[in-house]
């Protein structure tokens, strides 16, 4: 048979050569975190990029081998072509920022990405601009989405097809307020990480009964939809970095509460935290993640963590549910919905876009450039003017009240201040460092004195006095605030209201 033969006469890709055959067509780069990737073709207009070394671009290498060159390469030459890869990537000149999920284009357009982690997939994406919105094609998508294993496809968004309202049939908010910050969150998180200021936390609070994970799952895919959500809150730190790292959102589920290292993480994660440490197998390099995301909590308290995350913080209050539904009803209620609730957070982006230059920066916000993006968003998501921002606000003040009636330093200061002027009618103590911690120590008690979170001196009582301070101004109306004077520079602490 001629064919046959002719088969027969061309050669055959030896397995000294494989490690280098399996890197044609793919375009390397480095990304600005100084990690190198590849750009994969997987047929058609689908291409992935991955990170090189990581697993999924071990198994694509794998997969080229088989498919096209018909042989199983071995380990040696996998990690020959991975390092190859690596070197030419950094060789290249070619530096790009990868994103998860939400991207800024060079035009200043957002792009939000419709793709999961399945190859064959969807691959294209929202392009968003300050005259509307578009679904462009996967070859026409200018940017590098990285996407992680467990990440889930969106359906495409559907034009005028639901309002604001329509989230109170899967949210179970107690009242209207409580919607509008439940979308407030989901706009603001969808800004790309290139834009200025951080993401707001929210969490999801009611009685037993109320929907709390459910609403943490349904902002979930909305959003960032992920078969790995509702994670546990773990108490070592370092667990962190690889969870934020590979997606943009991220929840944690039924909260009691966190312990100050981690309330302190995850108040850094909503404004941008590094994490670094020893890099593995190495003697001293350094391995640095960045972590900015928004994050989803949920759990019966209304206060968790320290008050720097509190003031992080939208608290959304979720109402028991009288009529129970099944899972299945709800599931179908929400598909039904899914689409056109896609479609007004992309109403609310393309205005926020439009609007952003000409909305004032709300005060008295933590998150300032959050609830201004929200805000600015407002007439996209047909929600009036200024209501958002006086929502925010108004649970930001709710938040703080709340945050204080579980501090026992700031209810002993509070308590202080009261027996002030019942004893002496005055509005103000002043006096030394110690006098004042020995004052707030007998009116918190023995009691609260031997817990671990009572500072153990005067020098950790003017830690937390920073740390509550701006709250006990605003909802106390009392200012802490210290100095030193007289010949020797005496220390004094001045408590007053004002």
């Amino acid at each position: 048979d001629p064919s046959q033969a002719a088969d027969e006469t061309q050669p055959k890709t030896r397995r000294r050569d494989i490690s280098t055959h399996v890197l044609g067509g793919l375009d390397l780069f480095m990304g600005e975190d100084g990690s190198a990737y590849a750009v994969c073709p997987l047929g058609g207009q689908r291409r992935e990029v991955m990170p090189i070394g990581g697993r999924a671009f071990e198994l694509y290498l794998r997969s080229v081998a088989l498919d096209r060159h018909g042989a199983v390469i071995s380990k040696a030459s996998l990690q020959n072509a991975v390092d190859t890869a690596d070197v030419r990537a950094r060789n290249s000149g070619e530096v790009h920022r990868v994103w998860r999920r939400v991207a800024e284009g060079d035009d200043g357009a957002i792009y939000w990405d419709l793709g999961g982690a399945d190859p064959h997939g969807e691959r294209g994406a929202v392009r968003i601009t300050d005259r509307g919105w578009a679904v462009v094609e996967p070859g026409d998508v200018p940017v590098h989405f990285v996407r992680a294993a467990d990440a889930l496809p969106l359906p495409r968004p559907e034009v005028a097809a639901a309002s604001w309202g329509d989230l109170g049939e899967i949210i179970n908010g107690e009242s209207e307020d409580d919607l509008l910050l439940s979308l407030a969150f989901l706009v603001a998180g969808l800004r790309p990480h290139r834009a200025r200021g951080g993401y707001p936390v929210v969490s999801f609070t009611g009685p037993a009964g109320s929907g709390k994970s459910t609403a943490s799952i349904y902002a979930h895919l909305l959003s960032d939809p992920s078969s790995v959500t509702l994670l546990n809150l773990s108490d070592d730190p370092r667990d962190y970095p690889p969870i934020l790292a590979s997606r943009h959102f991220t929840s944690f589920d039924n909260l009691s509460g966190c312990s100050n290292v981690i309330s302190d993480l995850l108040a850094r994660t909503a404004t941008s935290a590094v994490w670094a440490g020893r890099r593995l197998n190495t003697n001293g390099e350094l391995f640095a993640v960045r972590m900015q995301n928004p994050v989803i909590l949920n759990g019966i308290p209304e206060t968790l963590g320290r008050l720097d995350l509190q003031e992080r913080t939208l608290t959304i209050r979720l109402a028991r549910i009288e009529r129970r539904r099944s899972d299945s009803e709800i599931e179908a209620n929400f598909m039904r919905l899914r689409p056109g609730l896609l479609g007004l957070l992309c109403d609310g982006l393309s205005a926020a876009l439009r609007n952003l230059a000409t909305t004032p920066v709300p005060e008295g916000i933590r998150m300032a450039d959050a609830a201004q993006w929200a805000e600015a968003a407002a007439s996209g998501l047909g929600i009036e003017p200024g209501r958002i921002t006086a929502a925010w606000r108004a649970n930001r003040t709710a938040m703080q009240r709340a945050a204080l009636e579980v501090d026992d330093v700031a209810r002993a200061v509070v308590a202080l201040m009261d027996k002030r002027q019942q004893d002496t009618g005055a509005a103000e103590w002043r006096g030394e460092p110690t006098e004042l911690y020995r004052l707030l120590c007998e009116l918190a008690g023995e009691r609260v004195t031997r817990m671990k979170d009572w500072p153990s001196r005067a020098a950790g009582m003017a830690n937390h006095f920073r740390r509550i301070g701006s709250a006990l101004r605003e909802v106390h109306g009392i200012e802490v605030i210290n100095g030193k004077g007289g010949r020797d520079s005496t220390r004094w602490w001045s408590v007053r209201r004002v």
